[in-house]
């Protein structure tokens, strides 16, 4: 996928609207100088289900849409679920690659026929996961977890999957697996926060968080930013920073 590259570093932020209702999101987006795409989860996907969730969209009108459902099925599962979306008005939906080479084809020709202006995101290892959750549930030593996250990069160029959700931790890991692999995602990173935020501790549930500024310098095409906006006190003069931040 070709990514025409905005240089500044609202355009290049997804909006997420979680830990909201729809009467919340609605207030909060009235606020001046917000990013303008917006990342839209479980919580209001399941409050709303996809006729109202459409309804709100149009009604808000942003300017892109990252539906992240993460989708994790057998193959036909995800395929019919894929099916289910069309019409919906979203540019970029997210599933597990560790679903597998049969689910993501699945999810492809799916995608491909309902969604066709829609790209799938393959989400690596969710950013909440720390190393002992790597050892605890797989077994993997801190030593071979880059090989676990490179096991799944293969899995997306496989299957063709354009784009990758990754923690900013894993971001010169994925630079340079594509360097050696001809292919190149498109980034999308959440897990990142303001730097003070990160020195007080306040990284919420997030285990590999980085600075969105690093996360950009580490070749983050676009990054997800949620309670740091939505939750903060000084909303303003964190849109002052991003918006005199050229990327």
């Amino acid at each position: 996928m070709t990514l025409n590259r905005e240089n500044k570093a609202l355009d290049r932020i997804f909006l997420a609207l979680d830990n909201m209702d729809t009467d919340g999101a609605r207030s909060f987006l009235k606020r001046p100088g917000l990013p303008t795409k917006l990342k839209i989860g479980m919580e209001l996907f399941y409050q709303l289900g996809p006729l109202k969730l459409k309804q709100f969209i149009l009604e808000v009108g942003p300017s892109s849409v990252f539906l992240d459902l993460k989708l994790h099925d057998i193959p036909n599962t995800v395929a019919q679920a894929i099916k289910s979306l069309g019409g919906l008005p979203i540019d970029y939906l997210t599933l597990h690659l560790c679903g597998g080479i049969e689910m993501l084809l699945a999810a492809r020709e799916s995608q491909r026929k309902y969604l066709p202006n829609c790209q799938l995101v393959g989400v690596s290892y969710l950013t909440s996961l720390s190393l002992q959750d790597f050892s605890t549930i797989w077994g993997v030593p801190e030593s071979v977890i880059p090989q676990q996250f490179e096991k799944l990069f293969e899995l997306g160029k496989q299957a063709q999957i354009p784009c990758l959700v990754l923690s900013p931790q894993e971001l010169k890991l994925v630079t340079d697996w594509e360097k050696l692999h001809t292919y190149q995602f498109v980034k999308i990173t959440p897990g990142v926060r303001f730097p003070e935020e990160i020195n007080a501790g306040r990284i919420d549930d997030q285990s590999r968080p980085t600075s969105w500024q690093d996360a950009f310098k580490n070749g983050a095409d676009f990054i997800v930013m949620g309670r740091s906006l939505t939750q903060a006190t000084n909303l303003d003069q964190r849109l002052q920073q991003i918006t005199t931040y050229s990327v």
